[in-house]
C-alpha cells in the first residue's frame, strides 16, 4: 500500500491544540471537530464496507493530508472481517483506544472495535 506524504497526523494537532489553548472561539472548535469526524467516519464506513477492520485507530493513525483532509493510516493490524467464528488475537488496538470485550480477552469481534476506538478519537477531539 502506497499512501501520499502528509504533513502530520492528528495526535500532533491534539497536541498543539492543548498547548496553545488561548480562548478558542466554541463556534469554531465544534464545527472542526465535527468535520474532522465526518471525514474520520468516511473513511472508517469505506474499510468496513470492504470487509476490513483496521484494528488500530488512533490520532497518531489519521493523517493530515496536504489537501487539509483526513486520511486513515497504518493498516499494519489491519485484517480482513472473519465469516463465521473464527479466533482473532486480542493484542490490538492501542490501550488506550481498546475496547472492552478486547480488555476483557474476547477472541471473537468484529468492526465494533473501530467504533468504539472512533468514540474514544470524537472524546478527545470534544474536550480538548
Amino acid at each position: 500500500m502506497v499512501l501520499e506524504f502528509c504533513l502530520c497526523d492528528l495526535n500532533f494537532i491534539i497536541k498543539k491544540k492543548r498547548k496553545t489553548k488561548k480562548d478558542l472561539d466554541l463556534y469554531e472548535h465544534n464545527k472542526w471537530v465535527k468535520k474532522s469526524m465526518g471525514e474520520i467516519l468516511k473513511g472508517v464506513k469505506y474499510i468496513h464496507d470492504n470487509m476490513i477492520m483496521h484494528r488500530d485507530l488512533k490520532p497518531s493513525n489519521i493523517l493530515l493530508g496536504l489537501d487539509g483532509l483526513l486520511k486513515l493510516g497504518d493498516f499494519g493490524l489491519a485484517r480482513q472481517v472473519p465469516i463465521g467464528h473464527k479466533k482473532l488475537t486480542h493484542e490490538v488496538v492501542t490501550l488506550y483506544y481498546r475496547p472492552p470485550e478486547i480488555l476483557l480477552g474476547y477472541e471473537f469481534y468484529s468492526h465494533s472495535v473501530d467504533i468504539w476506538s472512533v468514540g474514544c478519537i470524537f472524546y478527545e477531539l470534544a474536550a480538548l
